[in-house]
């Protein structure tokens, strides 16, 4: 019997109401890549394994090196619970890294329940961005951009616009932060591909929209290159948690 493949509708409303179900703060990092990818959000290469010898095979297939994250339901700050290793060259690093990641999980909450490991590519990129949502108290959902890095983090760089909005909008939200110049390029670095970041920023703009019980997303990094952009970390917070601890 041939299964038809599910819509890619119908499978987020049912990841939804699953992780509502669950009263789950937050979806994980699988669950996201279906919400990206039905919503041309691009993200790296990356699969669920559930051994170390699955982490290696894969590691050898998309190339080295990878990062490895833990996917667990119950460990929201990953890192902090030593869940994720980064920049692993050889398959033997990411036996390693698989092994340490289950055992430092486990140790930080030993009833977590841990669906397996992300082993995804490790990139890098001529500049950084940040996109996310946030909730207005009188206007509702608000799209942010900013540059990554020191524009944001030291200078509060960022802007934001209400949901919906239009490409023109979201290029003018690139353009209109103090450090847009820096996008542009310059000697030794490339422009920024303004067109592939503005459609991650309108794709947002339509997830959080046809999507109400979505409370927040941030896709940070987003490595942004000459001819692409691709979110390499996406986290998506549900309404019905939002403001859980």
């Amino acid at each position: 019997m041939i299964i038809e493949p599910q819509p890619a509708t119908t499978r987020i409303v049912d990841i939804l109401a699953q992780a509502r179900a669950e009263d789950r703060p937050s979806l994980t990092a699988p669950e996201t890549k279906v919400l990206c990818d039905a919503y041309g959000i691009p993200v790296p290469r990356e699969a669920l394994v559930r051994s170390a010898a699955e982490a290696m095979q894969f590691a050898d297939l998309i190339g080295f090196p990878v990062v490895l994250k833990i996917v667990s339901p119950d460990i929201v700050r990953k890192t902090k619970a030593g869940g994720v290793v980064v920049d692993l060259r050889t398959t033997e690093a990411v036996r390693r890294a698989y092994h340490r990641i289950i055992a430092s999980v486990q140790a930080y909450n030993a009833s977590a329940r841990i669906l397996g490991v992300l082993v995804q590519q490790m990139l890098t990129a001529d500049h950084e961005a940040i996109v996310g949502t946030a909730i207005d108290p009188s206007f509702g959902k608000v799209v942010t951009f900013g540059l990554g890095g020191g524009p944001v983090e030291v200078l509060g760089d960022i802007t934001g616009r209400l949901a919906p909005e239009t490409r023109d909008g979201v290029l003018s939200m690139i353009d209109g932060i103090a450090g847009a110049r820096v996008s542009r390029g310059t000697r030794e670095v490339k422009p920024a591909d303004r067109d592939a970041l503005a459609t991650i920023i309108l794709n947002v703009f339509g997830l959080v929209d046809d999507f109400p019980e979505i409370a927040k997303i941030d896709l940070y990094p987003v490595f942004v290159h000459a001819d692409l952009a691709i979110a390499v970390d996406v986290r998506i917070v549900l309404a019905h948690t939002v403001s859980s601890p």
